[in-house]
C-alpha cells in the first residue's frame, strides 16, 4: 500500500499524543526486546529444545544441516533466523531515526524475558503451601529467564483481558536473575505487598503479565484440580503440564521428570479438525475433558485403551484445552488448536 492509502494509521499519527506514544513504544521494543542480544540466546535455547525431535522426525523435509542454517544465517534462497533479525534491527532503527529520536523515549523493563512459570488456581491445607499469614491462597509463580535482575515497577498482572492493568506491582519490586517470584492471588492487598487484587478461578480463566502496554506472557486455562499446578516443562520455556507443585523452584528437576514419566500422553494431530488421537504407554480408564478458552466444558468422555480416537463435535476455530484425569488425579493438560 502507498502512504496515501493508509487512511487509519495516517489519521492516528495526525494526533500528536498518539504519535508520540506510538513511536516511543517502537523505541522501547527496539531497545529492549527486538535485539540480537536478547533474541539470539532464545533461538539457541529453542534450537536445543527441538533439535532431538527434528532429528527423529521422519517427515521432516530438510536435512539436519539445513535446520542449523535456518537457525543461524540461512542460505542464498532463504535467510536464517539470526540473519533475518540482525537485518531487520538495522532497517527498523534506520527507518525510525528518520521520523523520531529515541534518545528521550522512556523505557521500563530492561529485559522482557519473564514467563508465567507455574500457577495453582485451587490451594488448600493439604498442599502445605501457605503465605506469610498462614493462609492457603492461590498463587502465580514468575521466572526470570535472564542473567540480570529485572525491575517490575511498571509491570501489571491481570485475570481479565479487558482490564490489562488490573493489579500493579509495587514500586521497587524486582525479580532476580534466573530466579522466581510468587504473587498470591487472594484479593487481599492489605496482607502484604505481593498479594494481587483478584483470585484465580478453579473453573478456568486467564492470566496476563504486562509491562506498561507490552504483553510479556499470557495464557488461558481450563478446569483445575485442587493442589495441582500447571507448570512450564522445561522450566521457564516449555508448555504447561499438570503436575504436583514445585513452589518457588525449578519445574524440571530430576525427581519431577521421573514423576512426569508415568503421565506420558501423546495427543495428535494438533492442530486438529474432526478428531484427535490420545495415546498412553499403557491402557486403563481415563477421563477426557475438552474446554474452551473460557473454561466451559465442551466434551467429556471416558477412554480405556492405550490408543484412543476421540471424535470431536463441530467446533469453532480457536484454541481449546484438553484435560486428562485418572480417577481424581490430573495426568495432563494440553492446548489444542481447532481448524475449520
Amino acid at each position: 500500500m502507498s502512504g496515501s492509502e493508509k487512511v487509519l494509521i495516517n489519521r492516528l499519527l495526525a494526533i500528536p499524543e498518539y504519535k508520540e506514544r506510538y513511536y516511543r513504544e517502537f523505541c522501547r521494543l527496539l531497545d529492549n526486546n527486538f535485539t540480537a542480544e536478547r533474541i539470539f540466546p532464545l533461538i539457541e535455547k529453542y534450537g536445543v529444545l527441538i533439535r532431538t525431535d527434528i532429528q527423529a522426525d521422519n517427515n521432516y523435509l530438510w536435512s539436519q544441516a539445513e535446520f542449523e542454517l535456518d537457525l543461524d544465517q540461512g542460505s542464498e534462497i532463504l535467510p536464517g533466523l539470526k540473519k533475518f533479525i540482525a537485518t531487520q534491527v538495522v532497517t527498523m532503527n534506520d527507518e525510525l531515526e528518520q521520523v523520531y529520536g529515541c534518545d528521550n523515549a522512556s523505557s521500563s523493563l530492561q529485559s522482557l524475558d519473564i514467563s508465567i512459570n507455574e500457577f495453582m488456581a485451587s490451594n488448600d491445607s493439604l498442599s502445605g503451601i501457605s503465605d506469610a499469614a498462614g493462609d492457603f491462597a492461590d498463587w502465580i509463580e514468575l521466572y526470570n529467564n535472564t542473567e540480570e535482575q529485572i525491575d517490575l515497577s511498571n509491570a501489571y498482572l491481570t485475570d481479565n483481558v479487558g482490564k490489562p492493568q488490573k493489579w500493579s506491582f509495587p514500586i521497587g519490586a524486582k525479580i532476580e536473575a534466573n530466579s522466581y517470584l510468587i504473587i498470591w492471588t487472594d484479593n487481599d492487598e492489605g496482607e502484604e505487598v505481593l498479594h494481587a487484587n483478584f483470585k484465580l478461578s478453579k473453573e478456568g480463566g486467564f492470566i496476563m503479565l504486562m509491562d506498561d502496554n507490552l504483553v510479556l506472557d499470557s495464557l488461558s486455562y481450563g478446569t483445575q484440580e485442587t493442589n495441582v499446578t500447571l507448570s512450564r516443562i522445561p522450566n521457564g520455556l516449555g508448555e504447561f503440564i499438570a503436575k504436583p507443585p514445585t513452589f518457588n523452584k525449578s519445574n524440571s528437576s530430576p525427581s519431577n521428570t521421573q514423576e512426569l514419566n508415568k503421565y506420558f500422553v501423546n495427543v495428535y494431530p494438533n492442530p486438529a479438525q474432526s478428531y484427535i488421537n490420545i495415546d498412553f504407554e499403557s491402557g486403563g480408564k481415563r477421563s477426557v475433558i475438552l474446554s474452551n478458552g473460557f473454561g466451559k466444558s465442551i466434551l467429556t468422555r471416558d477412554i480405556f485403551g492405550d490408543k484412543n480416537l476421540v471424535q470431536l463435535p463441530n467446533l469453532m476455530t480457536g484454541i481449546y484445552f484438553l484435560t486428562i484425569k485418572n480417577d481424581n488425579e490430573m495426568l495432563a493438560s494440553k492446548k489444542i488448536i481447532i481448524l475449520p
